[in-house]
């Protein structure tokens, strides 16, 4: 049996990255490596375990043998034009290399050229990083054609202009863990893993409003035990703590996500109505008329 399968096999029974670089024999940072491609894969451990230790190996290898000149030198010459198309509005990732794969049909596949590209789009353009202090700006942005309004009175159909507003270093639970999905669909995911693990604070707010399914329990589960001991994570939800067994929904990953959370964590209990609701008379007035009525 080879290290990677007794890696992902440990893991997926919600073992800390430690205790199995420990038993493995490999580094810890070699463990985190497999196992970041184990879940940017989005591939049961069931059925990889139908494959042989070869193909195993090969399927986690790193690919750092040269890529055929010519192949890798015709994809790059199309980025240019890749790039002033995904500008256009309904063009996408897959409708370009759909194009390149009609012209060059023993390209890259389609996983491939998102990645090639995403690297090659990170050394052409430049980025500026900025810090953001939580809640402290509200940042504002054009957010594409007009919409329509109708007057429902007089049929009378007005264009307006949309804008999208969000505050600095904001993120609900749900949000984060639908864009980590997208993070895993251009090839990004292990880089935005990384750079959630370096937060000195992480707050993940409403967590428990949907139920996690398989991907985002191994997600939720790489950044507790990345950040566990090292950085703080603040955790905000309208179930109590018991109920978050059946939100993450796997009984085995739900005891290593929780004991690492609830281990030497500080927990804060409010009791009483929603203040959002006492400081709304609108409310008020209807929780009244309801008693009366009853």
């Amino acid at each position: 049996m080879t290290k990677i399968r007794s890696i992902l096999r440990q893991y997926t029974k919600g073992v800390s990255k430690k205790t199995i670089s420990e038993k493995a024999g490999v580094t810890r940072n070699t463990v985190k490596k497999y196992i970041r491609q184990y879940i940017a894969m989005n591939r049961p451990l069931e059925e990889l375990e139908h494959i042989s230790d070869s193909e195993l190996e090969q399927l986690f290898s790193i690919k750092d043998q040269q890529e055929p000149k010519k192949k890798l030198q015709e994809l790059i010459s199309v980025f240019p034009e890749v790039e002033k198309s995904l500008k256009r509005k309904g063009v996408t990732k897959e409708s370009v290399w759909r194009k390149y794969y009609e012209t060059y049909p023993d390209g890259y596949r389609e996983t491939q050229f998102r990645n090639h590209y995403n690297q090659w789009s990170k050394h052409v353009n430049s980025s500026m990083h900025i810090d953001h202090k939580a809640g402290d700006k509200m940042y504002v942005d054009y957010a594409g054609e007009h919409l329509q309004i109708v007057n429902d009175a007089t049929g009378e159909i007005k264009k307006v202009e949309v804008f999208a507003a969000i505050l600095g270093a904001s993120q609900n639970a749900t949000k984060l863990f639908a864009m980590l999905k997208m993070t895993k669909a251009d090839g990004s995911y292990l880089r935005e893993i990384s750079r959630i693990e370096k937060q000195d604070l992480l707050i993940l707010d409403d967590f428990g409003i949907q139920p996690l399914d398989s991907q985002s329990r191994s997600s939720l589960m790489e950044i507790i035990e990345d950040r566990h001991g090292k950085h703080s994570t603040i955790m905000t939800s309208q179930l109590p703590v018991k109920e978050w067994y059946d939100v993450i929904g796997e009984k085995t990953l739900s005891d290593a996500i929780l004991d690492r959370l609830v281990h030497d964590a500080h927990r804060i209990e409010l009791i009483g109505e929603s203040l959002r609701r006492k400081q709304n008379p609108n409310y008020q007035r209807e929780h009244q008329d309801i008693v009366e009525n009853k």
